[in-house]
């Protein structure tokens, strides 16, 4: 899945960006998001983030 949009402010100086984001399976209990923003209107990006969700084994208690 990805999502894109407009975020007023974004930049470290406050600058306009699009962002992007992608959510990808990895296996049954893994999922990557990655996130990346563009200041140029989307013709170069730069990665803001790269994260792994995993599943717990165990419920909270």
């Amino acid at each position: 899945m990805a999502m894109t949009g407009y975020w007023q402010g974004f930049g470290p100086k406050g600058e306009d960006a699009m962002v992007r984001q992608t959510f990808t399976p990895i296996d049954g209990d893994t999922v990557r998001q990655h996130g990346e923003a563009s200041f140029d209107h989307g013709l170069t990006w730069s990665m803001r983030y790269d994260l792994t969700y995993r599943r717990r084994k165990e419920p909270l208690e």
